[in-house]
């Protein structure tokens, strides 16, 4: 996610996007990285830009 590495807000369709793009090369079950990997992207991203 070159994105969040420059500082720059991830939006949910940009997040999807990998996610899916990721689902149709490798088994979605069997990749516990790939998850963990949004979840934490998605998070950072929340703690950096996130608005209360």
């Amino acid at each position: 996610m070159e994105v969040a590495k420059q500082g720059r807000p991830i939006n949910t369709r940009t997040l999807l996007d990998y996610i899916e793009g990721n689902i149709k090369k490798k088994s979605w079950l069997d990749n516990k990285e790939l998850l963990q990997t949004a979840i934490s992207v998605l998070k950072d991203n929340q703690n950096l830009n996130g608005k209360m």
